[in-house]
């Protein structure tokens, strides 16, 4: 009885690791506002991540499309008895667009994926539930401006401290709690949400 439990449960892990790689309920939202449901999946990328992309169809006996970042705008996957999920190509230079989840919304976005190196899956591990340990790359976005900034990840030569407390300057009480270490790395979602809200009652 213990083992049949054991795997139902290693099932399941697995089911939910990589649930963003097989057919799941959803909904596509195109660059030119149409929205298209059915199933989709992503498309993973080896090596180049710069070529993330979606794959969809109406039904499981329908016609397969994929569609790339200059026709996508947002995906949603609804898995049943789940949260909602949302993707979104951001850039993060002039010339770049790469394929992110979103974590939290508001004044300012924040954005996560995990970054293959070494020919590695190139999307979060834990696709239905999200956990700071699945992802490492974070990036953060004011609403009014157009490229997202790697504020976690490779290439940056700062420490997160400063790196946070430059990016978060107009809210007080956040910088505090920075500066009194109250908030580390892997809070990184708290600290965006508690800076939307300061500057939502300024």
């Amino acid at each position: 009885m213990k083992s049949k439990v054991t795997l139902l449960l290693y099932l399941l892990t697995i089911s939910f690791t990589y649930g963003q790689y097989e057919w799941t309920p959803g909904k596509i939202l195109l660059q030119n506002s149409d929205t298209i449901h059915g199933e989709i999946k992503l498309k993973r990328s080896i090596y180049d991540s710069s070529s993330e992309k979606v794959e969809y169809r109406a039904t499981w006996d329908s016609e397969k499309l994929t569609y790339g970042k200059y026709l996508v705008k947002e995906i949603s996957f609804e898995p049943k008895g789940f949260d909602t999920v949302n993707y979104r190509y951001i850039n993060v230079n002039t010339n770049q667009q790469i394929l992110v989840r979103i974590i939290t919304s508001g004044e300012v976005m924040l954005y996560a994926r995990y970054n293959g190196r070494n020919g590695l899956e190139t999307y979060g591990g834990n696709y239905w539930q999200y956990d700071f340990d699945d992802y490492n790359e974070f990036y953060v976005k004011h609403k009014d401006k157009k490229v997202a900034e790697l504020i976690i990840g490779f290439g940056v030569l700062e420490s997160f401290k400063k790196r946070s407390l430059n990016y978060f300057k107009e809210c007080t009480s956040v910088v505090t709690d920075i500066k009194d270490r109250f908030y580390r790395k892997r809070d990184i979602q708290f600290i965006v949400e508690d800076y939307n809200y300061c500057i939502s009652n300024k």
